[in-house]
């Protein structure tokens, strides 16, 4: 666990700021302090296709969905008992059972009060560069972190990659 905590906050604190992956992105700010995982770990739960949240249970199935475009995607959410609204980036990793790390981010993610938690709206984790027969119905890592009220809250969850179907065009969610 110590080794999720230290490598999402090295993750946070290197947020460029620009294009991902770009070798002209501008520097981190030299100013940028890391923050300390919160005291609390937060929780990981699912995304329906009717954009209804579902909880996944330690070991439980995450449905990786063939986007319209192509793309394989996993439709999750990061929610916590802290108050923490507005809207943030979200980081991600999957850690495959092979050892294979796939890390991503989500900006501008709203968080919003729901059932007496706050939670993120869906965070889409893109797993696109590894051949979808190598994840199906294997085990995996779900870490998901984000900037909560002055802390990183980041919650972990041992679950199994499935096939979730195709994505329709007409079922994109629209673009902001």
């Amino acid at each position: 666990m110590l080794r999720w905590v230290v490598a999402l906050t090295a993750l946070t604190a290197c947020d460029d700021g620009g294009s991902e992956g770009s070798p002209d992105a501008a520097p981190p700010d030299a100013e940028e302090v890391p923050l300390e995982p919160c005291a609390s770990p937060g929780v990981i739960f699912g995304y329906d296709d009717a954009l209804a949240s579902y909880e996944i249970a330690a070991g439980g199935d995450v449905p990786l969905i063939l986007g319209f475009q192509g793309f394989l995607f996993a439709q999750v959410g990061l929610r916590s008992s802290a108050s923490w609204g507005g809207i943030v980036m979200v980081r991600s990793v999957v850690r495959l059972e092979d050892g294979t790390e796939i890390a991503g981010s989500q900006p501008d993610t709203a968080v919003q009060p729901a059932g007496g938690a706050w939670q993120t709206e869906p965070v889409l984790v893109f797993i696109n560069d590894v051949p979808r027969a190598d994840l199906y119905d294997r085990p995996a890592t779900l870490t998901l972190a984000a900037p909560a009220g002055g802390c990183l809250l980041i919650a972990s969850l041992d679950v199994r990659l499935v096939e979730g179907g195709v994505q329709a065009a007409e079922d994109a969610p629209p673009v902001r």
